[in-house]
């Protein structure tokens, strides 16, 4: 939303309200919203899946949308399929340029999740270290990062 208000290609530094607007919207909504779809939606139907094709189920596909719900999962349930598979999914949501970071940092927060057993964790780290990517651009005058 901000970035049609902002010159984000030079470098320079943007107007008060467009870093301000953007900051929010990185510190407070992203991390909500990236964290319940990619390890809340996305890790747990993968788990789902799996759990279907292990069950041979004649549609595990059909069978986990209609018929189960990532609700009935334990928190400290896990698979590599749905580690890899979100954290790809994750880091395909990003800049080409930015693949390697968020591949690393979407593992990461995967990693915490699956060690803290809950959501929050991931959310409340992914809210801190957008903010803290937000306030080190605004001192730095590393602009062109955003």
């Amino acid at each position: 939303l901000v970035r049609p208000f902002a010159d984000t290609g030079s470098g320079t530094p943007w107007p008060p309200i467009a870093f301000g607007l953007h900051l929010a919207a990185a510190g407070l909504l992203v991390p909500v919203f990236e964290e319940l779809l990619m390890r809340g939606f996305i890790f747990r139907f993968i788990l789902q899946w799996e759990a279907s094709r292990r069950e041979q189920a004649a549609d595990p596909l059909g069978q986990v949308l209609e018929e189960k719900s990532i609700n009935d999962l334990s928190p400290a349930t896990w698979s590599w399929n749905a580690v890899i598979i979100s954290t790809l999914i994750f880091a395909a949501g990003h800049h080409p340029h930015e693949w390697l970071a968020a591949i690393v940092y979407g593992a990461l927060m995967a990693g915490l999740m699956i060690s803290r057993r809950d959501l929050l964790t991931p959310v409340v780290a992914h809210a801190v270290t957008n903010i803290g990517l937000g306030l080190y651009i605004y001192f730095t005058g590393s602009w062109y990062l955003w």
